[in-house]
């Protein structure tokens, strides 16, 4: 397996985008310690499916993700791309139609936690796939081929296993142990459903013996029941006849009651009125009881207050007293502060008209202060953000300045050395009379450092237009990014949506006849109308054998005679011609019309017997009277309204789709 290219966007120090090239021969990293060298190794086996985040230096696997810096924010998604080379076409068959890989790793920082996602040439796979995709090809996130600090004492102090494993990397059959390790893995969790289906099957038959026993109770106690029921009846009637004859002697006891009840209200009658007359006597007592106790209530009052307020007398005169002593003490200390008051007043007074002059003095060179002070923060703001621009645009050119120089010196280099050989020939010629072939050579030389003149002057210019063109080029790519990056998004946003969508609707499937709402579409903005006039029936089957279903009967056009064939109020639109529906609806939507809200209690009384109109929102008026005001969304409102979103879903993710290829060829 032949990697080419490695590149890099938001995995720890590398935030901004990095292209890794792997070119033939012995490629070598070198830097100071700290500038993200081990960050390229950790990268490659992060891509090649590895998950263990101690094994990259960090706590968590979102941590690989740029934290960000005092001048940097922090990203929420880090992605590495590893290319490969398939000429050979060696690869598992599922991957072999490409020339080249581009293995991607992308994970996203999340609340409830951190999210992998691996893609192969764009398309999304499971990491299980991309980690075989590198044993087959003896190579991995955990292989030995990748040397770390100190694994090779490991290796010499490893177990046999673990030796194992290096010689069948060094065969060539990781792929095929992996694969193996996955098929007993398998097998092992088929027996251990074998033995739980042996477990449920012996729990079955108990279940089964008891049921048998408890049938054959069952029998027994419907018997009993019979048997009790008649015994219950021959009670009741002997209780019956027991109790005819205790209400015959009831009622004589009764008459004998009634008899020395009206002696013993007579009675009662004469003591009334005697308790009367004792009552009126008593009343005029008891006011004269009542006039002495609030006048004593009175006195006793007026005493307590009086005691309150001596008290209150004495307590005020003493802490007027302490008052006056303090009141003393504070006059003698206030005429010492007056006497200090006044000296430092004149002092004060000195200082102020000292101050007075240098303010007149120093005013003109404040606000010249002020001015340069403005002025210098001004320059500041601006030096620092030219700063920070330079800094970015000659961190982005130092490679390519070095190149350029490099290729310069090396011109200039040649240029002195051909100029020291021509000051040379130069003092020999002055000593010696040269030859015609020596007079050629001479003649030559200084050609070739006139050329070579020539040509530093145009590697120069060239350099300088390679700089231009290279920014040039940096300066389009990152313009075409952001709409890549937006389209990307935008699309994957539409589609995790639509994977929701399709899981709510999925999660409703669990009848054993498909039920009719599933075969209805509405136009959208009709779904709660829909919902409101069929109600619990858009649950019933079609198919015949649903203990609730639709018949074909629906599908037949009614007789003239029925008065429910009679068409709906003018102001009224048939609600067939808003639904897509089985053939089976026919008559039901023929009778359903959609109103505006504020004209359906008027159209309401012309509706014929069967009828009933529906408003957008939800409301339904039937022909017999009936109102039913919308509350709340039904859940067969929320279907069909999930349904006609997935359908636009879809729709908007093919054009995202093709966008996203049309971005993607002039970003590429």
């Amino acid at each position: 397996m032949k990697f080419e290219k490695l590149r890099l966007t938001g995995f720890k120090s590398f935030v901004e985008p990095t292209d890794f090239e792997i070119r033939p021969g012995l490629t070598g990293i070198v830097g100071p310690n700290g500038c993200g060298k081990s960050n390229l190794l950790e990268s490659l086996r992060w891509v090649m499916g590895a998950t263990s985040a101690k094994a990259l230096r960090s706590s968590g696997m979102e941590d690989v993700i740029f934290a960000g810096t005092s001048q940097r924010p922090a990203r929420n998604w880090a992605e590495v791309t590893l290319t490969l080379d398939n000429d050979t076409r060696n690869l598992p068959v599922e991957f072999n139609e490409h020339e080249t890989l581009e293995v991607t790793r992308r994970i996203l920082r999340k609340e409830e936690g951190s999210q992998s996602i691996y893609k192969v040439n764009g398309k999304e796979t499971r990491a299980r796939d991309i980690q075989l995709l590198f044993a087959d090809a003896s190579t991995g996130a955990n292989s030995p081929a990748l040397v770390r600090q100190g694994q090779i004492s490991e290796l010499i102090n490893a177990k046999p296993a673990n030796r194992r494993k290096l010689l069948e990397e060094a065969a060539g059959i990781t792929g095929l142990y992996t694969r193996r390790h996955e098929a007993e893995l398998r097998l092992r969790a088929a027996e251990t459903n074998l033995e739980r289906l042996d477990d449920v099957t012996g729990e079955l038959e108990t279940q089964r013996t008891t049921l048998a026993r408890q049938a054959r109770q069952a029998t027994r106690y419907r018997n009993l029941s019979g048997d009790i029921r008649r015994t219950e009846a021959m009670s009741a009637y002997l209780r019956w006849a027991e109790a005819t004859d205790a209400l015959q002697a009831a009622e004589t006891a009764m008459q004998e009651i009634d008899t020395l009840l009206e002696e013993t209200t007579r009675a009662a009658a004469s003591a009334s009125s005697a308790q009367l007359k004792a009552h009126d006597a008593i009343e005029p007592l008891r006011l004269k009881e009542a006039e002495a106790s609030a006048a004593l209530h009175r006195l006793n009052v007026a005493m307590e207050g009086l005691d309150a307020e001596l008290e209150r007398a004495r307590a005020e005169a003493k802490r007027l007293a302490g008052e006056r002593q303090q009141l003393e003490r504070d006059i003698a200390r206030e005429r010492e502060l007056n006497g200090d008051a006044a000296e430092a007043l004149d002092q004060l007074a000195a200082e102020e008209a000292q101050l007075r002059q240098r303010a007149e003095t120093e005013a003109s060179r404040v606000t010249q202060a002020a001015e340069a002070s403005e002025q210098s923060a001004a320059a500041l703001a601006e030096a620092e953000t030219d700063y920070e621009t330079k800094s970015t645009e000659a961190t982005e050119q130092d490679a390519a300045r070095k190149a350029l120089v490099q290729r310069v010196e090396d011109a200039r280099r040649r240029v002195e050395r051909l100029a020291g050989q021509l000051a040379r020939m130069e003092a020999e010629r002055a000593q010696l009379s040269l030859s015609e072939e020596e007079e050629r050579a001479l003649a030559e030389a200084r050609g070739l450092v006139a050329s070579t003149d020539d040509r530093v002057t145009t590697c120069e210019s060239e350099a300088q237009q390679a700089v231009d063109a290279r920014q040039q080029a940096k300066e389009r790519e990152e313009t075409l990014r952001q709409p890549k990056t937006q389209a990307n998004r935008h699309l994957v946003e539409l589609q995790a949506e639509a994977d929701a969508i399709r899981r709510v609707i999925a999660a409703g499937d669990d009848e054993e006849f498909e039920a009719l709402l599933e075969s209805v579409s509405v136009t959208a903005g009709y779904e709660n109308a829909l919902a409101a006039a069929l109600g619990d029936d858009l649950n019933a089957a079609l198919d015949a054998e649903a203990m609730t279903h639709w018949s074909a009967l629906g599908a037949e056009p009614l007789p003239t005679e029925n008065m429910s064939a009679a068409p709906l109020p003018d102001a009224a639109e048939s609600l067939a011609s808003l639904v897509t529906a089985p053939p089976a609806l026919s008559r039901r939507l023929a009778a359903i019309g959609v109103v505006e809200a504020e004209d359906a209690q008027a159209l309401a009384r012309q509706l014929a017997p069967g009828q009933r109109l529906v408003t957008r929102a939800g409301d339904l008026y039937r022909w017999d009277g009936l109102v039913q005001r919308a509350e709340a969304k039904t859940a067969a409102a929320i279907r069909l309204e999930h349904r006609n979103r997935l359908e636009d879903l879809t729709a908007n993710i093919d054009q995202a789709e093709d966008r996203l290829v049309e971005i993607t060829g002039d970003h590429d």
